[in-house]
């Protein structure tokens, strides 16, 4: 057999692709002086890109990373769907699309998808991964799926069946919840599920998970005093979500002064937002149970020095925390439309909260008074 021969310089991949971009473009110049009897020149300015790509093709096999050949590889595609279009070769153009769209879906995930890479990458790499997902997914459906789609009506026309289209698969966006529930990979937050990429992030909930764990279990445990303990894990607790909360914005910062902002970083920003609000939301609900759970228990106190007054005080302080939830981020939260927090669950949990957490307070207030008299 023929032994192959590596490319001895870039500049020869360049001057390849190069070539094919001028055939190509040239073709298109003909097409659209929209002369009927030219036709045979467009096709041999397509089949003269497509012999140029699958050059360059060859060539990437011998000389360059994985990745770029499944570059030349897509691009190989593309021509070829390009010349078999014009020719009216439906069914071939087809493949040779849905090929291409395919290959563009795995580069949009970069050479390595592995969890624990995406999770030890930096703010750069970040940037750098979602901007090569913009840059593929872009291409794929602007620019391949219409060809693809137009393709597959000729063809339905002639009475030939159809294949089906290629779509971007579940690792190129969030991903699902494990049913273990042993390894979260995400967690819903006002109807939006945040995914669980980063490993610091992971190890932060899931010692916020086990205290919780632990905390249920010394609850069950009716044989010990578990106040001190509580107290505590209370404030464990929340120093585990500061820390989370502070890992999240400097996570966020400094992806926004990294990238140029496509949509991919633009969707990851948001979500880091939402992540915020999360965090923000489980702090606050941790001090408004332990301070409903302090308040039970001096009811249960015959001696309780806590009266009518200071328990004013004290919802007035669990209202104020329960309105500063109706503040926090939701998706798409500069498209929301006045009353959307009608359709919101979320908010009207939060209301509801609010709304018995004022009662409370004019119980007491009303209590205060009646024993003044």
């Amino acid at each position: 057999g023929t032994t192959a021969v590596i490319v001895p310089h870039i500049n020869v991949l360049w001057y390849l692709l190069v070539s094919a971009e001028r055939s190509w473009a040239h073709a298109n110049e003909i097409q659209k002086q929209q002369q009927g009897r030219r036709r045979q020149q467009v096709l041999k300015k397509l089949k003269r890109a497509k012999e140029w790509a699958d050059l360059l093709l060859e060539k990437a096999k011998t000389s360059t990373d994985e990745t770029t050949i499944k570059e030349c590889q897509a691009y190989s595609a593309w021509m070829a769907a390009n010349y078999y279009l014009e020719k009216m070769d439906y069914a071939t153009a087809s493949k040779e699309y849905a090929r291409a769209m395919t290959l563009c879906y795995e580069l949009s995930q970069g050479g390595d998808d592995s969890k624990d890479k995406k999770e030890d990458e930096d703010d750069q790499l970040t940037a750098r991964r979602l901007e090569r997902q913009d840059l593929f997914v872009t291409r794929a459906d602007t620019v391949l799926r219409p060809l693809f789609r137009y393709c597959q009506y000729e063809v339905k026309q002639a009475g030939q069946p159809t294949m089906e289209e290629p779509r971007l698969g579940s690792d190129g966006a969030a991903k699902p919840t494990s049913e273990d529930g042993e390894d979260q990979d995400a967690i819903v937050f006002r109807d939006h599920e945040l995914v669980l990429d980063n490993k610091e992030l992971r190890v932060f909930l899931l010692k916020l998970q086990s205290l919780e764990q632990e905390l249920k279990d010394q609850q069950n445990d009716t044989t010990n005093n578990t106040t001190s303990n509580s107290e505590t894990q209370f404030l464990t607790a929340l120093s585990i979500l500061d820390d989370a909360l502070e890992l999240v914005q400097s996570l966020e910062k400094g992806l926004a002064q990294v990238s140029t902002g496509g949509p991919a970083v633009q969707a990851k920003l948001q979500e880091y937002a939402l992540w915020k609000g999360y965090l923000q939301y489980c702090k606050t609900q941790k001090v408004m149970e332990h301070t409903e759970k302090l308040l039970s228990s001096q009811q249960q106190q015959e001696d309780g020095t806590m009266g009518p007054a200071e328990k004013v005080h004290v919802y007035d302080a669990l209202l104020k925390h329960a309105k500063s939830l109706l503040a926090l981020p939701r998706p798409g939260q500069e498209g929301v439309a006045a009353g959307a927090e009608e359709d919101d669950e979320f908010a009207l949990q939060v209301q509801a909260s609010i709304l018995r957490l004022r009662a409370l307070k004019t119980y007491n207030m009303g209590w205060f008074y009646y024993s003044q008299l």
